[in-house]
Parts: structure tokens; sequence; C-alpha cells
């Protein structure tokens, strides 16, 4: 009996798990226009507040980098990004000044010195944050960050929350590692728990992050409509719709950056279309005439 095998033979279908979501983003209940007006308005108005509080810090580098860092934090920074650029060309030079005062050697010596900064939980968590931006082989950001991730699992339960619970996801997930919708999100839930929050920033970074919010799932909605069209011709195809739109969101949250989310979450689901062809369908004959009309 014959062992060869014919190359038109398709191979076996792999089956996918359905999607977790199922319809609940085809069904989403969006914020009526009027409400969106409104939000909007609110947010005109509070941006402008904001906008007199940065002006009011000139002069002042502490204050101005602590509120510049809190509206990065907040997720709001993309309104503000003409005012944040002028504060951090004015404030570079004055830094570098200072900077150069000190070689890194005693730097990394102050990092030593638990005794000197062990109560200082804010600088030590700065710091901790600051040394994810650590290239290949910076041995001085990798010690520093070695020692200040002990100092600060060696904290995380002499701290009561919400400064608790800001460390342990500090340590779970830096910042500088995260996606910026979903830092944003964990640190408003921090921040109006601080008793010195700024009241006007706060209410700004939630009427904001729901208005964004409101846009994503409209947007994902539209995008859920179109594939699943597609996905009636192709049911092979994994459905990760939901995935790929949370992928491009890493790259692209703002308003202005709708179109580039729309064409990147279709060209993603256009690309899992061609690997689930290659991993669950077709025969060989058909790949490789894929192949070639692809190049």
């Amino acid at each position: 009996m014959s062992s060869t095998t014919t190359s038109n033979v398709a191979q076996a279908l792999v089956d996918f798990e359905p999607s977790c979501w199922g319809d609940y983003f085809v069904n989403v209940n969006p914020l009526d226009e009027a409400t969106k007006e409104e939000m909007a308005q609110e947010i005109g108005n509070l941006k402008e507040k904001v906008k007199k509080e940065l002006l009011a810090t000139d002069g002042e580098p502490t204050k101005q980098l602590e509120l510049v860092d809190v509206i990065e934090r907040l997720g709001v920074a993309y309104h503000f990004e003409t005012n944040i650029e002028l504060i951090l060309d004015q404030l570079y030079p004055i830094y570098l000044k200072e900077c150069t005062k000190y070689n890194l050697h005693h730097v990394s010596l102050g990092f030593r010195l638990k005794g000197e900064i062990s109560n200082d939980l804010e600088g030590i968590l700065s710091m901790y944050e600051a040394c994810h931006v650590e290239i290949h082989e910076d041995d001085i950001l990798q010690e520093t960050l070695e020692f200040t991730t002990t100092l600060l699992k060696s904290m995380v339960n002499q701290v009561n929350s919400p400064k608790a619970d800001q460390i342990q996801h500090a340590l779970h997930q830096p910042l500088h590692k995260g996606m910026i919708r979903l830092e944003s999100k964990h640190f408003i839930s921090f921040y109006q728990q601080n008793p010195l929050h700024n009241i006007t920033l706060l209410r700004l970074a939630k009427l904001d992050f729901n208005l964004l919010q409101s846009l994503h799932q409209m947007e994902l909605m539209e995008l859920n409509v179109w594939w699943k069209g597609i996905h009636a011709k192709l049911p092979f195809t994994r459905d990760r719709s939901v995935e790929c739109q949370f992928w491009t969101l890493g790259c692209y949250y703002e308003p202005k950056y709708a179109l580039a989310r729309k064409i990147f979450s279709r060209m993603f689901m256009v690309m899992q279309i061609f690997d689930d062809i290659f991993d669950s369908y077709g025969t060989v004959e058909e790949k490789q005439l894929l192949v070639q009309a692809v190049h």
C-alpha cells in the first residue's frame, strides 16, 4: 500500500476557542450625543484651569515637574503637549547644569546610603520607575533598580493603602513597561485617595477617561460588525477583534488617531487571517499560490 499522499489534501482544521467576549462589544450602549457634548464642554473648561495652574508654577521647577508628572500619569497629557514641552525645554538646561556638579560615582553612592533615603518613599518609588528606562549594560541603573526594588518590597507592609497598593502595582507593572490607558486607570484610583489631590485634575482625568472609553467602545463595535461579515465567510479563523483593537490602543489612544486605529486594527485582522490559513486551513498548493500572490 502506497504511503504517498497527494498535496491537495487539506490540513486538519484547528479548533480555535471562540472569543470570550461574545457579542458584548456589538451590543454596547454608547453615550448619547447630549451627554458627550456636555462632558466635552466641561473638559474644555477644566483644561483652561489646568493651563493656568501650569503657568502659575513658572519659576518653581519642583512644582512644575510634580504637576507635569501627575498630568502624565492621569493620562491627560495629550491635552497639554505644547505646555509640557515648553516647561521641559526650560527645565532641561537647569537640571543639566546641576547634574554636571556630580559624577556618576557620587550619585550611585547616594543610593547606597539606605539610612539617608529610606524614609523618602516618594523618592524611592520615583527612582525605581526611572530605572526602567535603562539601556543595555547600564550597570549603575541596574544596581539602583535592584536596590530600590528590595527597599520597596521591605516597605510595602509598613505603609497604609493607597500607598501600599501603589507600591505593589509598581513592583508588578512598572510605569515604563505598562499601557498608558491601563496605567492611567490605576493611577486615578490611587490619586483620588490622596488627601492632597488636585480636584481639577482628578475631575478632568475621570471625565476624559470615560469619554475616551466611550469612543474606543464605539470603534470596537464598528470593528466587530466589520469582522463578523468576514468571519462568516472564513469561519476557520480566530475571532480576536477585541485583542487586535486593544493592541492598537497601546500605540494610539488619543482621539486624533482614530483613523490610524481603524487602519491598524483591520490590518492586524487581515494578517491573522493569513496566519490561520497557514496554521489550520488550505492545501500546500493553495498556500504556495497565496504566497506567490502576496509577493
